[in-house]
């Protein structure tokens, strides 16, 4: 993808893989509206899941949602847990995230740890040329753990299986 389309489909997947939440289910239609100019594969996938958000039974989904990545460690959607597990080692990967998100001059809420996918997706987007970079070294650099996640989602049947994969 360009840069362009690759920032829309972060961001989409970004809002996509958040907590089903009214505001998310919102968002969900403005992300289904947005990926109609992406390659089909990516497009399927994130048109696809914003359907099933915005069709499905709210509660239905937010107590989908937390059994799959709340209850389920395979399910993390930290990427720093994989690598390091909840040790001292993982610490020192969240300040490593901290200073990229520094670095790209990206700010995050503090609602979510740093490694939090939605967060790295959402600078790849929004974060410009020097974000969008910097996300795509996390990524890469935690590809195996985005892959253990994309497995244990679709082994679930998760509809999140969807935006991993777009990613």
């Amino acid at each position: 993808l360009d840069p362009a389309r690759r920032a829309v489909a972060h961001m989409a997947a970004a809002v996509l893989l958040r907590y089903p939440d009214d505001d998310a289910r919102a968002a969900a239609a403005t992300a289904r509206d947005a990926v109609d100019d992406l390659p089909a594969p990516v497009r399927e996938r994130l048109a696809g899941l914003a359907g099933a958000i915005l069709d499905g039974d709210p509660r239905e989904l937010q107590a989908d949602y937390v059994a799959t990545f709340d209850l389920r460690r395979r399910c993390a959607m930290y990427l720093s847990y994989y690598a390091a597990g909840d040790t001292r080692r993982r610490g020192a990967a969240l300040v490593r995230f901290v200073e990229a998100y520094r670095a790209a001059g990206f700010e995050t809420t503090g609602d979510e740890l740093p490694d939090y996918l939605p967060t790295v997706l959402e600078l790849s987007a929004c974060g410009g040329d020097d974000g969008a970079r910097i996300a795509a070294t996390l990524l890469a650099a935690h590809r195996d753990g985005i892959e253990v996640l994309r497995s244990a989602l679709a082994a679930h049947g998760s509809p999140w299986t969807a935006a991993v994969e777009a990613v």
